[in-house]
């Protein structure tokens, strides 16, 4: 991108913001012990890392060997005049609304409250099999099953605004391969949407290009200023733009990692914002799923039931009578 210097994270610089009004900024990385069923959890800071430069490098670090970071083939616009027009809208028509809660408070206290979850194989590929017999994608399903979890914790579910974090290693770089080189998409689905409804709005967003214009959107936005920035995000709070985000981070340890604990898994959970309130972390930890929901203070949600919305999502996944899923 013109003008943009690869050895500033412009990205972690909104993080870096976020921290000075009081918001989360950790991504949380936890090491089960399976016998015990205890973590021991480790955070690092959104502002100097991402959630897969976080993750490899905390593998690399219990011994697991060199983690080679995903690159993917999602080119950005030839065209100078479409980088512009995506920066000035990176929603296409699906802007997000505001969220009608049927608790929420900015202003409440705490730390967010995070639930946990290990899937046993048997679980893991019942999940696989279910998005591959429905023809959709490993995330386009479980966003699916998120989406159908959280309805309860709103006072209607005619549209919920989601955002979906998009990697863009390998035609995005910056000069440390562990900073900020995601981006993503937003989109808009009914409580009831199918699987494939699903599927067909992030398909259209990534068609469309919307991950560069949000990526262009952000780094022009960082070279505002802190001040502006602390506007911009003040602002987005108080309307409570989008429901929250679901963190894909793919399957982990690479196949070569030296380190053998078959009496281990790894978690990793996003951080979250007063903004989208409901943040996520699924890897594929060798062939089981990993799953963390972590809710803001802002949704007034105790330990119990942010664990038994974790079931509830985990039931979504694995059902394959549900209703919506035969269409």
């Amino acid at each position: 991108m013109i003008g943009i210097n690869p050895e500033i994270d412009y990205l972690g610089r909104w993080f870096e913001v976020r921290r000075t009004l009081g918001i989360e900024d950790a991504i949380a990385i936890g090491r089960v012990d399976l016998s015990s069923g205890t973590v021991e959890w480790k955070e690092y800071a959104h502002a100097e890392w991402d959630g897969m430069g976080a993750l490899s490098h905390f593998l690399e670090s219990v011994g697991y060997g060199p983690q080679e970071l995903l690159n993917v083939s999602h080119p950005q616009p030839n065209s100078i005049w479409k980088r512009i027009a995506l920066a000035f809208n990176p929603f296409g028509t699906e802007k997000p609304v505001p969220t009608l809660w049927n608790n929420y408070d900015d202003s409440t206290n705490g730390e967010s409250v995070l639930a946990w979850k290990v899937l046993s194989s048997e679980q893991s590929k019942i999940i696989e099999n279910n998005f591959k017999d429905q023809s959709v994608s490993e995330s386009s399903y479980f966003l699916w099953s998120l989406n159908k979890t959280v309805k309860q914790l709103l006072k209607n579910d005619d549209i919920l605004s989601w955002f979906l974090p998009v990697n863009l290693r390998g035609p995005f770089r910056k000069s440390n391969p562990r900073a900020n080189h995601s981006s993503g998409i937003y989109f808009n689905v009914s409580g009831s949407a199918s699987p494939n409804d699903v599927q067909q709005k992030i398909r259209v967003q990534l068609k469309q290009n919307r991950q560069w214009g949000l990526l262009y959107q952000t780094h022009i936005g960082a070279l505002l200023g802190p001040a502006l920035m602390r506007y911009i995000l003040n602002k987005t709070i108080r309307e409570s733009r989008y429901v929250g985000s679901l963190s894909m981070l793919g399957e982990w340890p690479i196949e070569n990692s030296v380190h053998k604990n078959a009496n281990e898994a790894i978690l990793i959970c996003a951080p979250g914002s007063p903004m989208y309130p409901i943040a996520t972390g699924v890897i594929k930890w060798k062939d089981q799923y990993t799953l963390c929901l972590r809710i803001n203070p802002a949704l007034q949600q105790t330990q119990q039931q942010v664990e038994d919305m974790l079931e509830r999502w985990v039931d979504h996944l694995c059902n394959i009578t549900d209703v919506n899923l035969i269409q």
